[in-house]
């Protein structure tokens, strides 16, 4: 496998940098200690210093050629890499200007030997630094049921969908979540039905404001891939760039073949899907020819500004081969459910490994997973939680240690599922996540 560097365009790293100063300067009006004050005062220089020496360089780039190279996807590799070298070639300024505001995220690392671009890079590598100097708490969203549901075999209306997501933005959770099914279908059992997902995202949308909107996750397989990051560029301009663009191969197999969708080689199509949505979404524009896929000369236009660089791409994987489709192209890596601490350890190594067999660095991409929390006193479960062990559950306070230890062991972002799924149950679980960002540590 051709190891790969994840880099951030200068204007990005820019930007990032400008954003974190501006949640310092907000953090440093709360009542901190003396210690703290002075760490957050060495985090403001380290970072400020930094933006300034990007600013000067952004300046050079313009006036300089570098030389480039793309090289062909090598479909003996396994899984292709986006080998995509940024260059400045013999442009009128305002072409370059526009070259670099749009450098994609995936650099191969056999950098041409004329001209290189190395030098620039070590000069900007910001990404981890901006990362380590600020400890934000984790974040925690809900997880909003689009299927039937057991106690009335009926999916919630969308008023009720509506209602719900507002009230959570209201009861300060990070994010709501959608699943995306077309049906369930076991043996001995009816149909479950479920709506449209990304439908219901696109109106969530328009209902709130603040909370972000992500997907857990989209199956690739529904939907041409091309056209999935048009929808999501679309979507991120919509939602005032508050989309998390989660992502998988699929597993379902009744629902494929109700729906007639292909249901062979998912693991192929995931990777080759990756590859075309990936750089639309980050540079706008891809031209990818593969075994079930093609974008031929494909362009986002328009493309959203929202976010430099896109709307965030999340990955659900399970083994070693989809997850380091994840290490390539990935900003977080869902392992769907968290568990106990041991098998929190084991996600974070698969992880890594992956991460390290495509050459990139395990801190550069966020763990992120689903838990249940349930409460009994409230009202009955589902049939399937018979046993206390499969969920969490106690005082809100209980509760909140819970998401504590998940974010000591490096978890960055949790999914709850909350039982019994009405709104009573809701207002109690937001309590526990006030306890939680009261006291993060």
């Amino acid at each position: 496998m051709r190891e790969q560097i994840r880099i951030l365009s200068l204007n990005e790293r820019s930007q990032l940098i400008s954003q974190a100063l501006k949640r310092i300067q907000i953090y440093t009006k709360e009542n901190l200690s003396d210690a703290r004050k002075e760490r957050v005062q060495e985090a403001m220089k380290c970072l400020t210093k930094r933006k300034q020496e990007i600013d000067e360089i952004l300046p050079q780039l313009i006036t300089n050629k570098i030389s480039s190279e793309i090289i062909e996807n090598d479909y003996q590799t396994g899984i292709t890499t986006l080998p995509i070298y940024v260059a400045l070639r013999s442009a009128n300024g305002e072409e370059r200007e526009k070259i670099i505001s749009t450098i994609p995220y995936s650099i191969h690392n056999q950098t041409p030997q004329t001209d290189s671009i190395e030098p620039v890079l070590n000069q900007v590598s910001v990404e981890q630094e901006v990362s380590t100097e600020l400890e934000k708490p984790m974040k925690i969203g809900i997880i909003i049921p689009l299927g039937d549901m057991e106690q009335t075999n009926q999916p919630l209306t969308y008023s009720e969908i509506r209602e719900r997501a507002k009230r959570a933005e209201e009861l300060r959770f990070d994010s709501l979540w959608v699943y995306d099914h077309l049906l369930h279908r076991f043996p001995g059992l009816s149909t479950v039905g479920f709506r449209e997902s990304w439908t219901i995202l696109s109106a969530l949308a328009e209902a709130t404001n603040t909370i972000e909107l992500g997907t857990q996750v989209l199956c690739t397989a529904f939907r041409n891939p091309a056209l999935l990051a048009k929808m999501a560029d679309t979507l991120e301009e919509i939602s005032n760039g508050r989309l998390i663009l989660g992502v998988g191969a699929g597993w379902h197999k009744p629902e494929f073949e109700a729906f007639g969708l292909p249901y062979d080689h998912l693991a192929s199509r995931f990777e080759e899907a990756l590859q075309i949505i990936a750089p639309l979404l980050r540079s706008g524009h891809v031209d990818f020819r593969g075994k079930y896929y093609e974008a031929n000369n494909c362009e986002l236009k328009p493309h959203s500004t929202r976010r430099a660089g896109g709307p965030p791409i999340l990955v659900a994987s399970f083994g070693p081969r989809l997850t380091r489709a994840a290490a390539q192209f990935a900003d977080s890596w869902s392992t769907d459910w968290l568990g106990s601490e041991e098998r929190v350890l084991l996600h974070k190594k698969t992880l890594t490994d992956a991460c390290q067999a495509v050459g990139r660095d395990p801190n550069t991409i966020d763990l992120t997973g689903a838990v249940t929390v349930a409460f009994p006193a409230l009202g009955d479960l589902p049939s399937w939680m018979n046993d206390p062990s499969q969920y969490i559950g106690g005082t809100p306070e209980d509760i909140a240690d819970v998401f504590r230890k998940y974010q000591s062991l490096g978890v960055s972002h949790i999914m709850i599922n909350y039982y019994p799924n009405i709104p009573e149950a809701l207002e109690e679980l937001a309590k526990a996540v006030d306890a939680f960002k009261a006291n993060p540590s």
